[in-house]
């Protein structure tokens, strides 16, 4: 349409909404960005970058945003690459920001990072909780970094299973303490 008297280009043409783009000029509407795509909070965009948690590649030339792997995150909206988790670390699910503390691992706000929880203590899911000692009669060993505890020598489970597993208070996802 041709502009009247008192127009200006401004009442023409409006900025595409956030998370909608116009890649040309001359463009006669505004396109939503596609999954796990974003323009980062930004009206008038051009085009739209890949979202956090999404990595960055080109196949066939092609630009392609996918979902970080479990063990991979991308904590920036950008188009770049997911990052491994550091050791010792790792994700809940697949499009993380962030990795968290691996089963056997607690993090020390000293470092910042992930450390093995100490002998005869173990951790055994994945988070940002502290490592429990094991219970009364178990150990790890000597091992550091254990998802689970086992029955000291001198000690056997009460129920003949493995006490693996096992948190401070005696008992196991399958019920088992030593004795």
């Amino acid at each position: 349409r041709r502009m009247t008297e008192g127009e200006s280009v401004h009442d023409l043409c409006t900025l595409c909404d956030i998370d909608h783009y116009s890649a040309y000029a001359g463009s006669t509407q505004c396109m939503s960005c596609p999954y796990g795509t974003t323009t980062n909070h930004t009206s008038g965009a051009t085009t739209c970058m890949c979202d956090m948690g999404m990595g960055y590649s080109q196949i066939n030339g092609t630009d392609s945003c996918h979902s970080c792997p479990v063990g991979s995150f991308k904590g920036k909206v950008g188009n770049h690459a997911c990052n491994a988790c550091p050791q010792g670390m790792t994700t809940f699910n697949v499009e993380s920001h962030e990795c968290v503390c691996d089963a056997g691992y607690t993090f020390d706000n000293i470092t910042k990072s992930c450390v093995q929880c100490e002998p005869d203590t173990f951790k055994s899911d994945a988070g940002m909780h502290s490592c429990e000692a094991c219970a009364y009669g178990q150990v790890t060993n000597g091992a550091v970094g254990s998802a689970s505890c086992m029955c000291d020598a001198g000690f056997s489970p009460n129920n003949g299973a493995s006490a693996n597993g096992t948190s401070a208070n005696g008992t196991s996802a399958i019920g088992t303490e030593c004795m």
